[in-house]
């Protein structure tokens, strides 16, 4: 009888584990909006503007956003591991760098015909390459964790639960608590905030972790609730009281652990077969809102202390402009994402990029296996 339940109950966490999690396809588009946030803030020059009170309410909602980059690279890692090896098309970073140069060479392009003045032909040439030109540095960054995922993948599946829980605690003390606290004084582990390739193969490790380890199952939502509200106000009333940004970071774990909660949170989420439908319509649209209004001429232009003028409202209409003008660049990104998602599938432009990726890749291979064989 024993047996039976044990087996029943292997059989339940491996179809937990493969099939379909509408709840973090929503994350996806709900930590999307919180870059939008923070943007809105940030670049939009809220945070700049803002005194007293409303500089107060500004940066709890900079805090609860600050997640946001951590969620989306933690999804990463929960969404790819997978206890069973699966085929790894490296032919997909294709499509995603079309997609990339869709939006910084377009939209440059645009400006070049329509308002040369802001737009030189060296930087309409420089969207080219995004990669190479820092264009967009999470696409930069997670171009190496891309490529290393298979591995890293391998190296979660070689570790016993037990071994992966320690591996997950190293992590959290050595790259967040520790570097953390030495950024105080320097950058031991070239983390830049959070902005860097280390970070997100980090972030993409806890994720991992966290499916193969059912984390989110073990973690009740009270108590994921819990921390995330001790996290957030801890870090706002060092930044508020102590005047210190030192938890307010990528790397900070209080901004982790936020990132994890909502991890937990999500991954639990029940949908009815409407709700499933637009998160599976929407949700492949999210990377897309981060490209539109970070595209440099557009962060510039139209991004840079557009929404300076909301630090000088009442202190009860600041989160309700905050909230709705990250809502309006949110939708508006969105659905101009999706259609040229419609428009890509419509030209099966993925299917002819993802084809000459792996020519290409048949080729190299085909190079480097004669080069092998001449100096054997």
């Amino acid at each position: 009888m024993n047996e039976k339940i044990q087996e029943h109950e292997v059989i339940k966490s491996a179809v937990s584990h493969t099939a379909r999690n509408y709840g973090i396809d929503l994350l996806r588009l709900f930590a999307m909006y919180l870059v939008t946030v923070l943007h809105v803030l940030g670049q939009g020059g809220i945070l700049s503007s803002a005194q007293g009170s409303q500089y107060m309410v500004s940066w709890l909602f900079e805090i609860v956003a600050y997640c946001a980059v951590n969620c989306f690279a933690i999804v990463s890692g929960y969404v790819s591991y997978t206890e069973k090896e699966k085929p790894y098309r490296y032919s997909r970073y294709l499509s995603v760098w079309l997609q990339v140069v869709f939006y910084s060479f377009g939209i440059n392009l645009i400006y070049y015909i329509c308002k040369p003045e802001v737009m030189t032909t060296d930087v309409l040439l420089d969207s080219l390459r995004p990669v190479t030109t820092y264009h967009y540095w999470y696409f930069t960054a997670y171009t190496g964790v891309f490529f290393m995922i298979p591995w890293m993948n391998k190296l979660v599946r070689a570790c016993t639960q037990k071994e992966m829980n320690r591996f997950a605690a190293i992590l959290f003390l050595l790259f967040s608590c520790y570097a953390n606290y030495a950024n105080a004084t320097k950058d031991v582990f070239h983390l830049s905030g959070g902005y860097s390739f280390l970070w997100l193969a980090v972030m993409y490790l806890i994720g991992a972790w966290m499916k193969k380890c059912s984390i989110p199952e073990k973690v009740s939502n009270t108590k994921a609730i819990v921390c995330l509200e001790i996290c957030v106000l801890l870090t706002w009333t060092i930044k508020i009281f102590k005047e210190s940004s030192a938890f307010v970071s990528y790397v900070s774990p209080t901004i982790l652990l936020v990132a994890v909660c909502f991890v937990v949170l999500f991954s639990k989420m029940q949908f009815g077969s409407l709700g499933k439908k637009l998160i599976q319509f929407f949700a492949p649209a999210a990377f897309g809102v981060y490209l539109i209004h970070v595209q440099k001429t557009v962060w510039s232009q139209l991004m840079t202390w557009r929404f300076a003028y909301c630090a000088q409202s009442p202190v009860w209409l600041l989160p309700i402009q905050i909230l709705g003008n990250a809502a309006f660049v949110f939708i508006l990104c969105l659905l101009i994402e999706k259609a040229r998602i419609l428009l890509f599938e419509r030209f099966h432009m993925n299917e002819i990029v993802e084809k000459a990726g792996c020519w290409i890749g048949r080729r190299c291979i085909d190079i480097f296996t004669r080069k092998g064989r001449k100096n054997q």
